[in-house]
């Protein structure tokens, strides 16, 4: 199972996390929980890799260079 766990998570490019390693583990027909899942990866030492929020900055008050006609 654990060579099973390393492949899908390789193969993924790594961004599966603990929830969505243990369903794609489910639907090859393996029966194991989310934190055993959790307690694997940590095991063999995999992270998964998270994207970075997007920042939305909004203007206070409205820019000297902008105009509006």
């Amino acid at each position: 199972m654990k060579k099973r766990i390393v492949k899908i998570f390789e193969g993924s490019f790594q961004p599966y996390g603990k929830r969505r390693l243990a369903f794609e583990l489910k639907k090859e027909s393996f029966n194991i929980g989310v934190f055993k899942t959790a307690s694997l990866m940590k095991a063999l030492g995999l992270v998964a890799k998270r994207s970075k929020k997007p920042h939305y900055y909004t203007a206070a008050k409205e820019q000297p260079t902008t105009r509006h006609f």
